[in-house]
Parts: structure tokens; sequence; C-alpha cells
């Protein structure tokens, strides 16, 4: 038979996953890869956006007005009925005052 030494005993590969059964340091190191990859790829990118004083006023009312607890999908939604109903308001108002102008 032939002769094994006691660092061939063990298996490649099966320690380290012995090491980490739950693969967590295998996903932090995928995941700075990612964030190294994403870095590199926007290191190029000139572009960078400034939002003025009066808009990022707006932005504020509005989102201080979200109800917090729901999600922003909700809070979009809401505002997309919000929105719809105003429409349909004024779509009501128009024809109204057309029917009411003298011809």
């Amino acid at each position: 038979s032939p002769s094994i030494t006691a660092s061939q005993r063990r298996c490649r590969g099966t320690s380290k996953a012995l090491d980490d059964p739950c693969g967590e340091r295998t996903r932090e190191r995928l995941e700075r890869y990612r964030e190294r990859r994403e870095h590199a790829m926007m290191s190029g990118c000139t572009f960078s956006p400034r939002v003025d004083a009066r808009s990022e006023a707006i932005m504020s009312r509005k989102l201080s007005g979200m109800d917090s607890a729901g999600t922003l999908y909700d809070a979009l939604y809401e505002d997309a009925l919000r929105r719809q109903d105003k429409q349909q308001h004024y779509a009501v108002v128009g024809s109204c005052a057309r029917q009411a102008a003298p011809q």
C-alpha cells in the first residue's frame, strides 16, 4: 500500500467547506467583489447630479407627508390613484365648462 503522510490524510476542499458550512464568508467575499467591480465601473463616470434647493424642498414635503409605516410601492400606488382622480376631476370640470360656454 502507498505511504500517506499526515498532510495528505485530509481530503482537499472539504476542510474549507467545514470551516464555513453556511457559506457566510463566501457571500461576504462575493459581495466585496461586486462592490469593487461596481466601483471600478463607476470610476469612469463624470456625471454628478445636483438637485436645486426648490426641488429638494418639494421632495421633502412629499416625503414627510407619506405614511412612514407603508412601503414605497404603496406610497407610489396611492400617489398614482390621487393623480388619476385629479385628472378625472379636471376632465369633468373641463367638459362642464365647455358645455356652459356660449356658442
